[in-house]
């Protein structure tokens, strides 16, 4: 689902600066809309906090991983209000990558464990699941990549 708000934002954003300015403006369309998906994961993350709160590592204690849900969901609010501007995107790559990277190692535990992150319990895809998770995080990577970094 990520990849269906970043790519509809991009192409509504493209196409607005394309019609009212004659420039599809492609840095800023791919930023907006990386920070539209930020947005939206920042929602589902409070959403369903109790399936997220599963896939985070069991050397973790449980009041550590409730704090970290919301912790991370504040983190990706602020990184969508960091991407609306050039300069402090550029600033935050690192954070953003970073944080992609960390997301993808509780993606494959998710998988692994088998858990349901709408459904908060183990009743998940499993092993499954990672083939559509991994190519989209390293889709999401690498577009954090081009559009913070090489495109402005």
């Amino acid at each position: 689902m990520k990849l269906v708000v970043l790519l509809s934002v991009f192409l509504l954003v493209c196409g607005g600066c394309f019609i009212f300015y004659n420039d599809p403006a492609y840095a800023v369309s791919g930023r907006l809309a990386l920070a539209a998906m930020f947005l939206f994961s920042g929602v589902l993350h409070v959403k369903y906090r109790d399936g997220i709160y599963l896939t985070y590592p069991d050397f973790l204690s449980q009041i550590n991983k409730i704090k970290l849900v919301f912790a991370v969901g504040d983190l990706q609010f602020a990184i969508a209000a960091g991407l609306v501007f050039a300069d402090v995107a550029r600033v935050i790559v690192p954070l953003i990558l970073i944080y992609l990277i960390l997301g993808l190692v509780t993606q494959v535990n998710a998988g692994v464990k088998n858990i349901s992150v709408k459904r908060g319990n183990y009743t998940g895809k499993g092993i499954a699941y990672l083939f559509f998770k991994i190519p989209e995080q390293l889709i999401i990577i690498g577009w954090t990549y081009y559009f913070v970094l090489v495109c402005c």
